[in-house]
């Protein structure tokens, strides 16, 4: 099912408190396979398309897939908790992170700026469109996101960390369903096209005018051939 929550499981068991059970592992990670604004009735639009890495919708909001990493201050070294998530990039961005794509090198890309594009549960208030850098890694890896400091419970927690308890406390409310989990069902990581909130989804960009039709001439050539799936939804629009 689109937007089903899924999962990386580690080697630390827990006793949940939930079933009483003990679980031999312990989720690190979980995820989602499209932005919040992506809804399945798009999959049928001229102008927008879904891969695996990238997102369009209606020619006018570009997204890429990245990894918000959260560090665990009492595990093992090198353990790490990370949510999966979707930024919105501006469309000179996106096609700059796409033309680096498969190039050696490419995680020496300055940050591009975006908006979280994916609403976490057990976060109030809601984490969508907050702003973000997105750090490019090296070629097979997902870019790493990096949320601007305030005082919204997931910056505070990325920047400050979690343990091992909050991060058992996310997998008993996310896989059991505790009572005041923000989650009703997959479908709650999977809010569908919100009107008033693509409408946040603004990118400043002082060389928008003189960059627009390179950047256009630039996404013609280079989708068709890294990203076909998205891009054959947008060609006729371009």
């Amino acid at each position: 099912m689109t937007g089903s929550l899924t999962c990386v499981i580690s080697e630390i068991s827990y006793l949940c408190r939930c079933c009483g059970e003990r679980h031999d592992s312990l989720p690190m990670s979980y995820g989602t396979d499209a932005p919040a604004f992506w809804d399945p009735s798009l999959a049928n639009d001229e102008s927008s398309a879904l891969a695996q890495e990238q997102c369009i919708i209606k020619a006018e909001h570009f997204f890429i897939r990245g990894r918000l990493v959260i560090p665990v201050t009492d595990a093992p070294p090198a353990t790490e908790f990370d949510w999966g998530v979707w930024v919105s990039l501006s469309r000179d961005n996106f096609a700059r992170a796409l033309s680096r794509w498969t190039t050696t090198g490419r995680e020496q890309e300055p940050p591009y700026f975006g908006w979280l594009s994916t609403d976490l549960p057990l976060y109030q208030p809601s984490t969508l469109l907050l702003k973000t850098h997105v750090h490019t890694q090296a070629v097979g890896n997902r870019p790493l996101v990096e949320l601007e400091p305030t005082d919204h419970p997931l910056a505070v927690e990325r920047h400050t960390g979690i343990t091992l308890a909050r991060v058992q406390e996310i997998a008993e409310t996310l896989l059991h369903g505790l009572p005041g989990s923000r989650v009703l069902a997959c479908d709650r990581y999977h809010a569908g096209v919100c009107a008033a909130r693509m409408a946040g989804l603004t990118h400043s960009c002082p060389g928008r005018p003189a960059l627009a039709a390179a950047c256009d001439n630039f996404l013609l050539g280079f989708m068709g051939g890294l990203v076909p799936a998205v891009w054959a939804r947008v060609a006729d629009v371009a």
